[in-house]
């Protein structure tokens, strides 16, 4: 058998390493590109305003106002989660279509096209409701604020958020829920500043409940801190 000199014997495996040594080469260059495009998407958020429009049916209210409170929670939102997200909007049918119109004018102004705004026509008492990440009953009648409303929320979202001045009902439904749920009382609504530079302040207290303990440290519609 005819001997093959020690060079040539050699050649094949020093062709395959250097075969090897560029291929991840061109893997190291190129993976966080790739990667990044082969990652999904992170899941969209979702955020459910219970009684979206119960400002606009009060006597003497300003429905602007009440805009105004509810763009606030839907910046923040999209501030801290993205603008990919779907948005609840509920009221009773006959309340719903003016607040809704505002809302999807406001979305598209800033072009916020992975959000979606969904219509929820119900009563938010006894009727059925989506499961969400969070909820928020923003300002609502102070008659409406009951542990069987909260126990509601919590039921179909991990984190629910109560913005409200009726003090005297809180106290009673918080009573009520004994030990139950979580909850952490956050203090003043912080005033919120639109696009113009004005400065929109809201007497009212800031409620967060959750069935974990752990997530009511956080209010989930707050400005993120600097």
């Amino acid at each position: 058998m005819a001997s093959v000199p020690r060079a040539a014997a050699r050649r094949p495996y020093f062709a395959r390493g250097l075969a090897l040594v560029l291929l991840a080469a061109a893997w190291l260059a190129a993976g966080p590109a790739a990667q990044a495009r082969g990652k999904a998407p992170p899941r969209p958020w979702s955020h459910i305003e219970y009684g979206a429009a119960n400002y606009a049916g009060s006597p003497g209210a300003d429905p602007a106002q009440q805009h105004v409170r509810l763009f606030a929670t839907i910046e923040q939102l999209v501030a801290r989660n993205g603008p990919r997200g779907k948005l609840y909007l509920n009221d009773l049918p006959a309340h719903l279509d003016g607040v809704l119109a505002a809302v999807q004018r406001f979305v598209t102004e800033r072009n916020w096209t992975e959000l979606e705004v969904i219509p929820w026509e119900a009563d938010f008492t006894k009727g059925p409701l989506p499961r969400t990440d969070t909820a928020h009953l923003s300002h609502p009648e102070p008659a409406l604020i009951s542990a069987a409303c909260i126990r509601r929320f919590a039921a179909r979202a991990r984190v629910v958020v109560v913005t409200t001045h009726g003090v005297k009902q809180m106290t009673r439904a918080l009573e009520e829920l004994g030990t139950g749920l979580g909850h952490q009382d956050h203090g003043p609504a912080q005033p919120y500043v639109d696009h113009q530079g004005t400065a929109w302040r809201f007497e009212a207290r800031v409620h967060v409940f959750s069935r974990r303990p752990q997530a009511v440290r956080k209010n989930p519609l707050a400005p993120r801190r600097r």
